[in-house]
This record gives structure tokens, C-alpha cells and sequence, in this order.
């Protein structure tokens, strides 16, 4: 059995429908002869309908969910009877999967993994001093509520010193929760985390990276949200940002060869506007790769399915 936390069920579709004779008449038939096959086993009359009308009575949305889990079932075992499966190991390297699978392979991968959430980093980051300042007044309740008693206790009227000992105590209680005692006297520490927020931000577009780390290898997903089974925050809580519940990922390879050599990429007046405009692109790729460019150990799958085998 399996419990998916992601499915990409247009790809899963899409590619069924090329590998089978039509996905729904082949989803049909699968269900016919498995009703056929559990009425002839032992067991009450008519024992093999009861999934058909649980699922004739839950809602269509429920309803989908099931056939979308056992047409992913009918089509893992359709890839793996016609061989178009390769698993990667957690032992294998990047050079065995270079020269053993490459490029556009479907491939089939089990370890544990990390969720690398971008826009946590980036929510987290802008709000981080708001939250230290307010953590720091809750922790340091007893302490101004200390303060407050003793000022409580003075007399309205009273001596110099006494005067002095409340003014030092309405000075404590003043910056007890200021964010000066985190030691960021100047303001500094959130303007560094503001910007370092729109870098994030603008460098990794709120992706979300499924990274699975092998014995010398890592292999990375891009998961679409639209296609989790929960939010984010929830499958976290669950399994923690680093599981340590192994996952089993199926997507296509997409990045595992070497990288090319982008060449000159100096825009010259000698250059056409198309030649020009390639450079850019070439630029602004080799930009972009400080943010998401491949390590040179890893591996870039596109995702079908993630989830647990039970």
C-alpha cells in the first residue's frame, strides 16, 4: 500500500494514456477482474463490490482521490512490467547514473528526505525580529512583573535615593523588551534580513525542493503545492523537515549530465540583436544558477509521485 503526500496526476495521465490502450477503459477492466477474481475467493457473497460502494457513497471528491490512487498503482506496475523503470540506489554515484540511466529515464528513488521551503525562509526572515521581541517579553515576564511589585511598593512621596531607585526601575522595566538587549543596537541585523528576504525571494520563487540525500548523491524534485495532498505546514509537522521516514519518489530525470560550456557571453556591437538577446539569456542563466544551479553530485528529477510505501 502506499500513502501519497504528492501527486502530479495530469503527468500521471498523460503518460498513461500513451502506455496503455486508454487509461479509463483500462482502469475498468482492472476494477471488472478484480471484482470477478474476489467473488470467486472464499468470504461473503458479493465480498468484492465493498470498495465500489464505499466509494459510490463517499463524496466526488473522496471519490477521486481513490481512483486516482489505484490508476497510479495500475501505472507503476504497467512501467515496471515493461522495464521502463530504473531505481536508483542509495548507494549508487552520479557517474553510474550518468552512464546507466541519463537523461528523460523514468527512474524510482527510496530515502530519506529534506523539505526546502522558500517561502518559509522568506516569511520567516521578515518576521524574525518582531517574533525575538516578542519572545523576549514573554520570557521575561517574571522579571517585569518583579519590577513592577517593587515600583508598586515605593512610597508616592519619598526620598532622593528612593526617587532614584524608581527611576532606575521605570529605566529596567522600559528596556527590558527592547530589541537592543538581542544586540542589535542599530536596526542593522533587520535591514540585513529584510533584503536578504527579496533575494531568496526573487532567487528561488517560492519553490519548494523534495531533496533526497543518498550515500553519495543527491537527488532533487521541484514540487508544484497545487499537486500535495496537504499544505506544506502539515506534512512538516507530520514527518519534520528532514523525515526519518524513508520516501519513495517516481518523476522523470531531467539534469544529471555535465555542465556546457556557455562560451563568451560579452555583448560586442559586432553582435545581432538575436545574438545579443542569447547572451542574455546565457547571463541571466548562470545568474540564476547561484540560487537553483545543479551541485555537482545531484541529480534534477521531475516529479510524478512522492509517498510511502506501508
Amino acid at each position: 500500500m502506499k500513502s501519497f503526500i504528492y501527486l502530479d496526476q495530469y503527468k500521471m495521465y498523460s503518460l498513461s494514456s500513451q502506455l496503455m490502450e486508454g487509461v479509463t477503459d483500462y482502469i475498468l477492466k482492472e476494477s471488472k477482474e478484480s471484482v470477478s477474481e474476489n467473488e470467486q475467493q472464499k468470504g461473503p457473497v458479493a465480498s468484492g463490490r465493498i470498495i465500489a460502494e464505499i466509494i459510490e457513497t463517499a463524496s466526488a471528491s473522496y471519490e477521486k482521490k481513490f481512483l486516482h490512487d489505484y490508476a497510479y498503482s495500475l501505472f507503476e506496475d504497467k512501467l515496471l512490467a515493461e522495464g521502463k523503470v530504473k531505481d536508483i540506489n542509495f548507494e549508487d554515484s552520479v557517474l553510474e547514473v550518468r552512464s546507466n540511466v541519463g537523461n528523460c529515464k523514468i527512474v524510482r528513488v527510496k530515502a530519506r528526505a529534506q523539505f526546502v521551503d522558500s517561502l518559509e525562509i522568506v516569511n520567516s526572515l521578515r518576521s524574525m525580529q518582531e517574533v525575538a521581541q516578542s519572545l523576549g517579553v514573554v520570557t521575561s515576564n517574571d522579571a517585569r512583573e518583579a519590577i513592577v511589585t517593587r515600583i508598586n511598593e515605593l512610597p508616592v512621596s519619598s526620598s532622593a535615593s528612593k526617587k532614584s531607585e524608581l527611576a532606575q526601575l521605570r529605566e529596567q522595566l522600559k528596556s527590558i523588551s527592547n530589541p537592543a538587549i538581542y544586540g542589535d543596537t542599530t536596526g542593522n541585523a533587520k535591514f540585513f534580513q529584510k533584503h536578504l528576504a527579496h533575494v531568496i525571494e526573487y532567487g528561488f520563487k517560492g519553490g519548494l525542493d523534495f531533496s533526497m540525500q543518498l550515500d553519495s548523491m543527491q537527488v532533487t524534485a521541484d514540487l508544484n503545492r497545487n499537486n500535495l495532498r496537504e499544505n506544506v505546514d502539515s506534512i512538516v509537522k507530520k514527518y519534520s523537515r528532514i523525515t526519518e521516514v524513508e520516501f519513495v519518489m517516481l518523476g522523470i530525470v531531467t539534469q544529471c549530465g555535465l555542465e556546457a560550456d556557455r562560451g563568451d557571453l560579452e555583448i560586442t556591437e559586432d553582435d545581432s540583436l538575436k545574438a545579443a538577446i542569447g547572451k542574455t539569456i546565457s547571463a541571466l542563466s548562470s545568474f540564476e544558477g547561484t540560487f537553483t544551479g545543479r551541485l555537482e553530485n545531484e541529480i534534477i528529477v521531475d516529479p510524478i509521485a512522492v509517498y510511502i510505501q506501508i
